[in-house]
């Protein structure tokens, strides 16, 4: 799998809240130089730090996934108006620009630029409805360009285009998959404690990755725990010679803790978590 850093944007096969760099930078601002480390090595301890944090705080982090699904994308540019004729094929659908419209996949040339693309969104749509998923948006980059991000449910569908003044950015569709957000962040509806709108990678995610990085190259951060047949935790075993005694200590509530508290890092995300402060054991 490659290693992959989550940019704030729900990248596709994203693996890391953090970069290798600022890994780095982050432990020899706090007077510990981690050169020595390879550089899988420092990749796998942030990867491994990224999976604790979703799989143990994941249920319980405030808000939502930012993206519930992730879609592919290629932009198609305007730079003045098509001429009468003029074609844009998004997978087997094709749209052809018109003075006058007069079948659904027609997109009629407008006033402006952008009523020429949002006529195009709806020709996509009605060429091509099912086949690719294609969905639009229209953006005013700046008053002499338009554009439309045509939006599939898959990688690699086929943009193409014989249009006077315009061109799509790629060949095919792509930047993102069908598949949800790889990991829980970004997220919608999240606010700090001051009440404040937390958006795309913040802060305390990236130092609590770190933390949790750095703890990583030296033990599992999340190790199976000692049980016997019974299936309750061991906390102890003492074995005697002469006659042979046995004596096994269990765990007083007799259930399996499976996370171990690391103060530094579990703090740094107390404000994102639901159900009150995360509870630090000394």
């Amino acid at each position: 799998m490659a290693f992959i850093v989550e940019d704030g944007s729900g990248k596709k096969g994203a693996t890391s809240y953090g970069t290798v760099a600022a890994f780095e930078a982050y432990w020899l601002d706090r007077g510990i130089n981690i050169s020595a480390w390879t550089s899988d090595d420092k990749q796998a301890c942030l990867v491994k730090a990224t999976d604790y944090i979703d799989t143990r705080w994941g249920q319980r982090l405030k808000g939502r996934r930012y993206w519930r699904t992730i879609l592919s994308r290629s932009v198609f540019t305007l730079t003045d108006q098509p001429s009468d004729g003029d074609t844009v094929t998004v997978g087997t659908g094709v749209a052809t620009f018109k003075t006058t419209a007069t079948q659904d996949t027609h997109a009629e040339i407008g006033d402006t630029l952008i009523d020429t693309l949002s006529n195009l969104a709806g020709a996509l749509a009605a060429a091509d409805p099912d086949t690719d998923g294609v969905i639009q948006s229209t953006l005013l980059a700046n008053p002499d360009t338009a554009a439309l991000t045509v939006f599939t449910t898959r990688d690699g569908v086929a943009t193409t285009e014989s249009c006077e003044n315009g061109s799509f950015d790629n060949t095919t569709t792509s930047g993102r998959s069908y598949h949800q957000q790889p990991l829980e962040f970004p997220r919608l509806y999240l606010y700090d404690k001051a009440g404040n709108l937390v958006e795309g990678i913040p802060d305390r995610l990236r130092e609590a990755t770190f933390e949790y990085a750095y703890r990583a190259n030296s033990a599992d951060l999340a190790p199976d725990p000692t049980v016997d047949a019974t299936g309750l935790q061991v906390t102890g075993n003492q074995t005697k010679v002469g006659p042979i005694e046995t004596d096994i200590k269990y765990a007083e509530n007799s259930t399996i803790r499976i996370t171990k508290p690391y103060p530094a890092a579990d703090r740094l995300l107390q404000e994102y978590v639901t159900g009150g402060n995360v509870v630090i054991r000394q």
